[in-house]
């Protein structure tokens, strides 16, 4: 069983500073800044590439509020964090994923243009697994 629809994204990477990435991402491999933001736990921005592909860098940010990326980087230090895939119906995604004995967390459907949830890095190969629908596609 194959869920169906099914795009990578981006690949997540975890970083204490935004400029601590800049260097390489920008720098070396041309990415250009998409888009940033901040919210409960983290800071992302995007840099995009040629070929449609982005990266996002995650900094820490108000990790009173939510403190898991902080504690990823206590653990793990900086580097690869998730990889988000877009799918076109996350229910159907995540039914697929429970058939073959996934246990998604983390499931967030109250959002009309993003919802999302994710699969454990002890479940996925040693990656947080992020499954996203978007009103957007």
């Amino acid at each position: 069983m194959t869920v169906e629809g099914v795009d990578l994204d981006h690949v997540a990477v975890a970083v204490e500073r935004w400029a601590d990435a800049w260097p390489r991402f920008v720098g070396v491999l041309g990415g250009r800044w998409m888009s940033g933001g901040q919210g409960p736990g983290f800071a992302p921005s995007q840099l995009g590439f040629a070929n449609g592909m982005r990266v996002e860098i995650l900094e820490p940010h108000l990790v009173s509020e939510n403190d898991f990326l902080r504690r990823f980087l206590d653990r793990s230090g900086p580097g690869p964090h998730h990889l988000t895939f877009k799918v076109k119906d996350l229910s159907a995604a995540l039914s697929t994923a429970e058939a073959a004995g996934y246990q998604p967390i983390n499931v967030a459907m109250r959002d009309p243009y993003w919802k999302e949830a994710f699969l454990h890095p002890k479940e996925s190969c040693g990656v947080v697994v992020q499954l996203a629908q978007s009103i957007d596609g």
